[in-house]
């Protein structure tokens, strides 16, 4: 199984997920940047916005690095579903997913936070990243003929 993704021209690998949360009343499409780097995967504050997520009520009590600056975190309970390559919904239920708050700064400009999907995400979801730019292609893949004595 096999989730494609777009590299963007500025040489990022994004793809679209959709946001899901019953108690929250959420359900919207956000565009994420794949970053093996980051060992949180977490909305940023500004698609957290657009989802009305209540961040009065949200306890940022942790943290991460992001471009030398540190941004707050607020674990969240969502589930995100992409589409795979035949156009089939994958839903995953990460058990760590934050709500990144505040902007961050480098050489002198502010910028908005990009919502990232993390290592935390692959290896919960026992997917490998592909990722050949020569080519264009990067897509996310699980194998699915794995058995119980393969982990």
């Amino acid at each position: 199984m096999r989730i494609p993704l777009n590299i963007e021209k500025t040489g990022f690998v994004t793809t679209i997920g959709t946001i899901r949360s019953e108690r929250l009343r959420i359900f919207k499409s956000i565009k994420f940047i794949l970053d093996t780097g980051s060992p949180k995967s977490f909305l940023s504050e500004l698609d957290a916005h657009l989802l009305n997520i209540p961040f009065a009520k949200l306890n940022f009590t942790e943290s991460a690095l992001l471009g030398g600056t540190k941004i707050a975190l607020a674990l969240i309970d969502v589930s995100i579903s992409f589409l795979d390559e035949k156009n089939n919904v994958k839903k995953y239920n990460p058990k760590n997913f934050y709500v990144a708050k505040g902007m961050w700064t480098k050489h002198g400009i502010v910028s908005a936070t990009p919502s990232i999907l993390g290592s935390d995400f692959l290896k919960e979801t026992e997917m490998a990243l592909y990722f050949n730019p020569s080519k264009s292609i990067a897509y996310l893949e699980k194998e699915e003929n794995t058995t119980e004595t393969d982990k």
